[in-house]
């Protein structure tokens, strides 16, 4: 794009002048920084050595910048770093676009560091649709006429967007003499200027070429007026420049080390909130940080990562992990789950650059839309609170529905045993409401063969004759093993519940299951014919027809003790509820018999019967609902699928020892 300096030369010296004029009432040099939050062991709740906030406010001396962005995290807060691109879907540029977009206020800059440091860098005012994207030679990429996003180019027949400047050679204390000295330059300059900051410093970039040699060009033009203006190149480094979004003009130009991020914030109107809404249709509160970055395949795109309060956090997952329509009790439960899992896992891909991801890896974040006043008032009521076992906080495992037990932690996943992720009958789910909370799938014995194969175990050579359950997980439906025969005799045993799923991922949607095959049901109980199985507080326990046990029941008023019934009537504060304490499995494996009726797998095939979604361990979301139906409150909600746990509040748990 040839841009023109007709104008430039004769404006060149009034420049130079009013530069100096400002560098010189400089008394300091460094931008400023807004805040710096961590999140160590610091008790955020002790305030008695804090500001008077009564004292006058003080007046910036007239070098300094008068314009104080606002402060987006408060001191003490919780701050966690999720990533929202950075795999498969990772781009080179993304569109951000305010929720404030008719007041069209703008966006604060700031460089950012992980360990959470923010630096205002400079204020883009009145507009709304910004893009992030990379440096260089950039073209429009269309998929619709509404949706587009700016990509990388060698050709210089469909580029729009130059990657060469000039950089002026002065250096500016603040946004406002930045601002004043663009202000005075565009009085006489028609080509482009581009505020920018470069290497911690903020700078005037001057046009957009789109070759060295028409770069160099106009650099010639003024480099006697001009003298140390050099030549800005398409890098591969930590280039980013800001565009708008419809016009492609550079807005911004960022340029600095790999440990720092170019982050926006959306300006806003008192009683505005101040969310980003990304391409995606998902929008987020907090500060949206850019960072060059290079896949395993070599790829150069730009990671875009969430800066957020926890419990800003703790809101944008809440919603859209379980129904936010759900009672307020089940919402309280699962957000104290959200924040503990995440105090759990911060840093848990640290390798990466933050903290959590926004997708069920983690926990699905995907902003703000779902979120009511519900939600809001569940994580309200529950600020700070998290779940801990032994002075650590519980690693809070969940899933959408476990089918009427939950498996041990340690024999779905290859870890150690935990006293609070144990496995336990839960007879209060409903499972069978949810679309997965039953369902059976039936395969050939040469597609068994054909996809366990697909899934690592190559030793099978033809047709699967034979599934054996070796065992279950204790005081749980969950198959912990199993043996798989083929035709030639050849074995493979596979251990723990994850693994058992995973080998046979296109017919199991958990562990949670039983096999019928051959006109007979392979189910792993043991077999013992002379007494019943029943579901207690304590798990499973086999008692002879003639005893008299009492059990112990987890009602709405606690855990009481009962003899041993069919069908045992528990008060809640709902009204009676019956509850049929018979182990859930039996009257399971009648049903699969049916099915087994109805497939035919007499004729040599495999169904799979089975409960359930996802590995089972921990919290079912749909059990969380149930509790809340029959009266629980959160605290007992919890205490049913995180026994041994204790709630707290957050600073207990960051608070320095003496």
């Amino acid at each position: 794009m040839k841009k023109h300096f007709k104008k430039v030369i004769a404006f060149l010296l009034s420049v130079s002048l009013l530069t100096g004029i400002i560098n010189a009432e400089e008394t300091s040099s460094d931008s400023e920084t807004v805040t710096d939050t961590t999140t160590d062991s610091t008790d955020s709740t002790d305030s008695t050595d804090s500001t008077d906030s009564g004292d006058e406010p003080i007046t910036p001396p007239e070098d300094e910048d008068p314009f104080i962005p606002p402060t987006v995290f408060k001191e003490g807060d919780t701050l966690l770093r999720v990533g929202i691109f950075y795999s498969s879907d990772i781009k080179e540029s993304y569109r951000l676009t305010p929720s404030n977009k008719d007041t069209q206020l703008g966006f604060d800059f700031y460089s950012t560091t992980e360990d959470h440091e923010f630096t205002y860098l400079y204020t883009i005012e009145k507009t709304s649709d910004i893009c992030y994207a990379k440096g260089g030679n950039l073209y429009k990429y269309k998929e619709s006429e509404s949706k587009w996003d700016y990509r990388s180019t060698t050709s210089l027949s469909n580029a729009i967007v130059g990657g060469y400047h000039i950089m002026l050679p002065e250096s500016y204390a603040n946004a406002r003499k930045l601002d004043e000295a663009i202000a005075k330059l565009s009085e006489t300059v028609e080509n482009d200027i581009i505020p920018s900051s470069i290497n911690g410093e903020l700078k005037i970039l001057l046009g957009s070429y789109f070759t060295e040699k028409e770069a160099k060009a106009a650099l010639e033009e003024i480099s006697d007026t001009f003298e140390g203006a050099t030549l800005i190149s398409p890098s591969d480094k930590n280039e980013i420049v800001v565009l708008d979004h419809q016009s492609a003009k550079i807005l911004f130009y960022f340029l600095d080390s790999f440990e720092k991020g170019l982050g926006c914030y959306p300006r806003k109107a008192e009683g505005q909130n101040n969310y980003i809404k990304i391409q995606s249709g998902y929008y987020w509160p907090g500060i949206f940080e850019a960072k060059r970055y290079k896949t395993s395949s070599s790829q150069d795109v730009i990671m875009l990562v969430m800066i957020s309060e926890m419990e800003e956090y703790v809101e944008s997952v809440v919603p859209w992990e379980i129904s936010s329509s759900w009672p307020l009790e089940s919402l309280k439960a699962f957000a104290i789950c959200v924040r503990t899992y995440a105090y759990a896992n911060l840093g848990r891909h640290s390798s990466l650059g933050f903290d959590l991801c926004c997708d069920s890896n983690c926990q699905t974040s995907l902003g703000h839309s779902r979120v009511t006043e519900g939600v809001r008032e569940a994580v309200k009521a529950t600020d700070g609170l998290m779940m801990m076992c032994e002075g650590k906080p519980a690693t809070a495992y969940y899933s959408a529905v476990t089918g009427g037990s939950i498996a041990a932690a340690h024999e779905v996943w290859n870890q150690l045993p935990e006293k609070y992720l144990v496995g336990r009958f839960t007879p209060w789910e409903k499972y069978e409401t949810h679309k997965y909370g039953t369902w059976e799938y039936t395969a050939t014995p040469k597609e068994l063969c054909t996809h366990m194969r697909s899934r690592g175990y190559t030793q099978f050579k033809d047709e699967i004759k034979d599934i054996k359950i070796n065992r279950l997980c204790e005081n749980s439906s969950y198959v912990y093993s199993i043996t798989v025969t083929d035709i030639h005799g050849t074995e493979a045993t596979i251990f723990r519940t994850r693994n058992v799923k995973n080998s046979m991922i296109d017919y199991l949607l958990s562990a949670n299951f039983v096999i019928s095959h051959n006109g007979v049901i392979e189910d792993g109980l043991p077999d013992n014919s002379t007494g019943i199985y029943v579901m207690t507080a304590d798990g499973l326990k086999l008692l002879p027809p003639e005893n008299k046990e009492q059990i112990h029941v987890i009602t709405s008023t606690g855990i009481k003790t009962s003899a041993l019934p069919n069908i045992l009537s528990v008060s809640t504060s709902k009204g009676a509820v019956s509850l049929d304490v018979l182990k859930e499995a039996e009257n399971f494996v009648k049903n699969a018999k049916q099915s087994e009726s109805k497939n035919n797998t007499a004729n040599g095939n495999f169904t799979f019967i089975g409960k359930g979604y996802g590995h089972g361990a921990g919290m079912s979301q749909i059990g969380v609902r149930d509790l809340a139906d029959l009266g629980y409150k959160y605290p007992d909600i919890l205490l049913s699928y995180f026994p041994n746990t204790e709630i707290i509040h957050f600073t207990e748990f960051t608070k320095p020892a003496n």
